[in-house]
């Protein structure tokens, strides 16, 4: 009875703040966000997701059929030519004047997560955010470069340097037998760092086990921090207790979500774990941090962003008992709190999302001449599919390609913190 009584005291004083909102701001009319969303969904499920909308200055690469029969690997392809697009930041008129921020996939990037002030819209739905920093990175800016190699006493000691630089204190690292991974992150135009990210090569000790996962957490870094020091742990786990590859991510995801709940950790945090064992290689995920496969100069995304703006996800929070209120008629929230649909953590929506992932093979997969990128929404939701494509071809190694791509969701005025990771196999020479 007392849940009733919160949950209808909750949607009262929403919709007394959205009358309130229009009242004070009117909007332009609300344009209903599923037809793009379908059929950017549509796009993903075919395997040829690309992302509408440019940024200021893109790179594209054409998906015809002569583009995709030359080679994706490293160095091995002439930069793709750049072109100009469609501006994603409008100049302002003059410096105090703030500038507009386009949102992508129905959402925008100032205040993504628990808001604890309102979106400001315009008369066209746009969101109005503060003028972004121009100029060089953050300080707390940092990258990591680990070349395939075998654990022993010199290895572990450099990647335990590289990873203490890059604050990744908690998270624990080690190099793989035969992927070579190029890291970037910064914090970028927010306040607060609050991804976390970290490599497990040699998993457990076994040649052929890999594991790569990225976190990005809001309300705070605690669910994060606590998901990249502990999910390494619970898969070992069912893996050990002979748990098939994609059951052991499952239930791994269940019991680090319970263990945030138990523990009363603030937040959540979004959770995509990629995970090779021999030869096959399966992708976890809740949330928006996407994983995808550049292969012979075409992009194909393997996770699906669990976003409000998909049908099927938003039908599974209303059948949860959750809600979802469009701000301004663009922006969607899960109980008017945050725009995702699956997470870990998050106690005060436990009735609303949930934290079982999407688990899936990656496959096919080229050894030979296949890259991974891993990023959280930093900078997917700023850089085209086509850009990634030409920084990925363009690159000489993984590590130039995960701070070039850095760079440039940054530029681009990413207004989120920025982590990427880039995953290429070595062959033996």
């Amino acid at each position: 009875m007392c849940e009733w009584l919160f949950l209808l005291v909750q949607r009262l004083l929403l919709t007394s703040r959205r009358i309130l909102r229009n009242l004070l701001l009117p909007t332009a009319e609300p344009a209903s966000p599923s037809t793009e969303t379908h059929e950017l969904l549509d796009k993903r499920r075919m395997g040829n997701g690309s992302s509408s909308g440019g940024a200021s200055t893109s790179a594209t690469t054409s998906s015809s059929s002569s583009s995709s029969s030359s080679s994706s690997c490293f160095g091995a392809a002439e930069p793709a030519a750049v072109v100009a697009a469609a501006p994603l930041v409008e100049s302002a008129e003059s410096p105090d004047e703030p500038v507009r921020i386009r949102s992508r996939e129905g959402r925008s990037r100032s205040d993504a997560f628990y808001g604890t002030t309102r979106p400001v819209f315009n008369d066209r739905g746009e969101v109005v955010a503060p003028t972004p920093r121009v100029g060089d990175m953050p300080e707390s800016s940092s990258s990591l470069v680990m070349p395939s190699m075998a654990i022993g006493p010199a290895a572990t000691a450099a990647v335990a340097a590289a990873a203490a630089a890059m604050g990744q204190h908690a998270a624990p690292f080690s190099p793989s037998a035969r992927f070579a991974i190029g890291i970037a992150h910064t914090i970028g135009r927010r306040p607060t760092m609050e991804d976390s990210l970290s490599v497990l090569g040699q998993f457990g000790g076994v040649p052929m086990r890999d594991l790569f996962m990225v976190f990005d957490g809001h309300n705070g870094s605690d669910a994060s921090e606590y998901a990249n020091r502990y999910m390494g742990r619970a898969i070992a786990a069912h893996l050990d207790a002979g748990k098939e590859p994609a059951a052991a991510l499952k239930l791994a995801f269940l019991d680090i979500h319970k263990e945030l709940i138990d523990n009363g950790i603030k937040g959540g945090t979004t959770a995509t774990v990629v995970l090779f064992v021999g030869q096959e290689g399966w992708v976890a995920h809740v949330g928006d941090t996407r994983l995808a496969v550049v292969t012979n100069g075409e992009l194909r995304r393997l996770t699906i962003d669990h976003r409000p703006g998909n049908a099927d996800e938003a039908q599974k929070v209303r059948d949860r008992g959750g809600f979802i209120i469009a701000f301004g008629g663009r922006e969607l929230r899960v109980n008017g709190m945050i725009a995702i649909t699956r997470a870990l953590g998050d106690r005060e929506l436990v009735d609303a999302l949930t934290a079982e992932p999407e688990v899936a093979p990656i496959a096919p997969f080229d050894w030979a001449c296949s890259t991974l990128v891993l990023a959280c929404d930093g900078l997917w939701d700023y850089l085209p599919d086509d850009d990634v494509v030409a920084t990925v071809r363009a690159a000489s190694d993984p590590q130039t390609a995960a701070v070039e791509l850095r760079d440039n969701a940054y530029r681009h005025n990413s207004t989120d913190n920025i982590s990427v990771m880039v995953i290429k196999p070595q062959l033996p020479s």
